[in-house]
């Protein structure tokens, strides 16, 4: 089995006059078995207690404590477990993860390389930043820990420093309403754009060109999550609306999780993601 190496880094949004990030430090993945099980154990806490410290006044740490009791109720607790509902709602219930920081070692050629990237949670987008390090052995590796954490943590305060152009309830540049704002990333929905099939309603979706921009599209049931989530349920009446997730072929999900004929007319909401 895989040993689980390097971190996730969890970023969550606090309140304040001064918004901090919260920050979980997870378990990395050895993707080559680069290091032996105590290796990989004394590597997460050197890196976890080397990003503590270098914290101080400028990030908040989530005990490593707080971490170790949702890493334990799995046996590997890798990043794209983040895509399973059920790990999702355990993730948000003792985190309230925003972003993650995921980070593999590996092996090229006779160099061990590790590499960090920065996405968005839960939709696992990945953003511009992160890091990466290609090392001759073990013991560089060792000694990189304090180059790899001030880099990443460079990184993280850049775009922390960053004042959020949108608030949720904003009207945002594609003439939509914003749903989530979060570390300069951005999603906003459509005004109605009508009653449709679900072929037609995915396809109305696509051709929205709200502001001028192209890249709207129907939203996914975890999109539909972040909807509610952030601002509420935004149709007015009582009936309901399309989600993109097909269940079948004759079958497709609507906002509220249930799959129905794709013949029925529901309503159409487009959203669109941007970057500050």
């Amino acid at each position: 089995m895989k040993n689980i190496l390097l971190c996730f880094f969890t970023l969550f949004a606090c309140t304040g006059l001064i918004a901090q990030e919260r920050i979980a430090v997870f378990p990395f993945e050895d993707l080559d078995n680069v290091l032996t099980r105590n290796e990989s154990v004394l590597l997460y806490r050197e890196f976890s207690n080397e990003f503590t410290n270098r914290s101080a006044g400028k990030l908040n740490v989530v005990p490593r404590q707080e971490v170790d009791k949702l890493i334990n109720t799995e046996a590997e607790f890798q990043l794209s477990d983040f895509s399973s509902r059920a790990k999702t709602a355990e993730m948000e219930r003792v985190l309230n993860g925003t972003q993650i920081l995921s980070g593999v070692i590996g092996k090229v050629g006779s160099r061990v390389t590790i590499s960090v990237s920065l996405y968005t949670y839960p939709e696992l987008v990945q953003q511009p930043g992160g890091t990466s390090l290609r090392i001759a052995d073990i013991d560089e590796l060792f000694d990189k820990i304090p180059e790899l954490v001030q880099s990443m943590q460079s990184t993280i305060i850049v775009k922390q420093a960053a004042s959020p152009i949108y608030k949720i309830g904003n009207r945002g540049p594609g003439g939509g309403i914003i749903f989530f704002a979060q570390g300069g990333q951005y999603m906003e929905f459509s005004q109605e754009l009508g009653r449709a099939e679900w072929a037609e309603a995915k396809k109305a979706a696509s051709n929205y060109n709200g502001g001028g921009f192209s890249n709207w599209h129907l939203p996914t049931r975890r999109e539909w999550d972040l909807i509610r989530a952030g601002y509420g349920y935004p149709i007015k009446n009582a009936s309901t609306a399309w989600s993109a997730d097909e269940a079948n072929r004759k079958e497709a999900y609507t906002y509220r999780g249930g799959s129905i004929s794709k013949t029925n007319r529901y309503i159409v909401i487009a959203i669109r993601a941007f970057s500050q």
